[in-house]
């Protein structure tokens, strides 16, 4: 039997805008900082009283399936749904302006912002930005997710860029170690993210992957948590950009710590390890604050 034809990429997909809308109330701000496992003692995160939003949440929207499935799916690659060899690479995300925890719809604008070579037999990156704005129109949210399209690497296009984040050469400031459940993931997709390698067994399998693996924007929200309790606790508001790459899926359960510099004001760098494995599993993290 011949091995299924590699789909063509669409290099004429970049900039085109896709728009979609998403009803927003308090209870999706707690489910989404339950998925990136909070506690009940983070009251302030999980108690519709003076509640406030774990401010890694609008990064939520570039992965939403009409993102990867249609503008993706069927723009990149010409498909019915995105290829199964789609994996995220990490996230550019910034806080424009502090999200109003009141019902409201939100109103998110994404399009391929790049395509971008990584070489024969490491794929195809393919940046998405996505821009949400709440009801009266102001800009909330913008997020680049750089996903990674692992059959399509050497079909001669323009590099991708290297950001180099500088780790210092000292001890930590601050780490903070976190269980993630064997569970996570199952409850993480209902904030949007229904891709199959994350719940089912023989995607992942289909992958090389022994289990179902961890969204690495869950990851990303653990960090973000501890994170915040970190450099401005009790004001998760303060945040206006944070910047990862993934290097390795987590498959769980999973404990994990958070490894934290401060280098400057209102900056600082992180990395979080997978301590079952030994293994980094979020590079080159850049976090930034008012």
């Amino acid at each position: 039997m011949s091995a299924e034809p590699i789909p063509p990429l669409n290099l004429e997909s970049v900039g085109k805008r896709y728009e979609f809308t998403k009803s927003f109330t308090w209870k999706d701000a707690v489910l989404y900082a339950i998925a990136v496992g909070a506690q009940r003692d983070e009251l302030e995160y999980v108690y519709e009283k003076d509640l406030k939003l774990v401010p890694s949440y609008g990064a939520i929207f570039s992965v939403e399936p009409v993102i990867v499935n249609d503008m993706v799916g069927r723009g990149v690659f010409g498909l019915d749904a995105a290829p199964k060899t789609l994996l995220s690479l990490g996230n550019d995300y910034y806080v424009n302006a502090p999200l109003e925890i009141r019902d409201q719809v939100l109103r998110t604008e994404a399009f391929v912002s790049g395509i971008y070579d990584r070489g024969e037999g490491r794929g195809a990156q393919i940046n998405v930005q996505s821009e949400t704005y709440d009801d009266t129109g102001r800009l909330v949210y913008t997020n680049v997710e750089r996903m990674v399209g692992l059959q399509h690497g050497g079909f001669g296009g323009e590099a991708p860029a290297h950001v180099s984040v500088e780790i210092p050469d000292r001890d930590p400031d601050a780490v903070r170690q976190q269980l993630i459940p064997e569970n996570q993931a199952v409850l993480y997709r209902l904030t949007g993210d229904t891709y199959p390698v994350h719940i089912d067994f023989d995607v992942a399998r289909g992958y090389g992957f022994p289990a179902p693996i961890l969204h690495g924007l869950c990851t990303f929200g653990f960090a973000c948590r501890a994170l915040v309790a970190t450099f401005f606790p009790g004001e998760p508001e303060r945040l206006t950009s944070m910047n990862a790459d993934y290097s390795k899926p987590v498959i769980t359960p999973a404990n994990i710590e958070t490894r934290m510099w401060q280098v400057g004001s209102g900056e600082a760098v992180f990395e979080v390890a997978n301590t079952d494995e030994d293994a980094v599993v979020i590079r080159r993290g850049r976090l930034a604050w008012k």
